[in-house]
């Protein structure tokens, strides 16, 4: 059976949903899951993924919320790290900001930053010893 929603279409229902659930945390868990009901009814799971994270984007980029996706070397380089970068990341948007945390041991040591989807920063001792084989 073939949906009648496509991708774009699930997008505004989640953002229609969102809106009118307003402030209440109990009204809009309520309406997250009714549209995720009707996805399932639908048999779209396949679309949940990409469905929250264009909401996501969109909705970051109305409320002017900056996003960043940080590999950590360790343990204790997010500990170090991530604060820095959550207070920086803020500072450039007035919504905020979402810093999302993964541990990738192959950085060896340092970090690599995905700024808004678009902006690649590494800082890691990693691509230090690649540049040097490069070269």
């Amino acid at each position: 059976m073939s949906s009648r929603f496509n991708l774009k279409h699930y997008v505004h229902l989640l953002e229609d949903a969102v809106r009118e659930a307003g402030e209440s945390r109990e009204a809009l868990a309520d309406a997250v899951g009714r549209f995720f009901a009707l996805m399932r009814a639908n048999n779209d799971e396949r679309l949940v993924r990409p469905v929250v994270t264009r909401f996501e984007e969109r909705y970051c980029a109305r409320e002017d919320i900056g996003t960043a996706v940080a590999w950590f070397a360790s343990e204790a380089e997010v500990t170090a790290l991530a604060p820095r970068l959550q207070g920086a990341l803020a500072a450039q948007h007035r919504g905020g900001a979402l810093l999302e945390q993964k541990n990738d041991p192959a950085l060896i040591g340092g970090v690599r930053v995905l700024y808004d989807g678009n902006y690649l920063v590494e800082a890691s001792f990693r691509r230090d010893v690649e540049n040097l084989f490069t070269y």
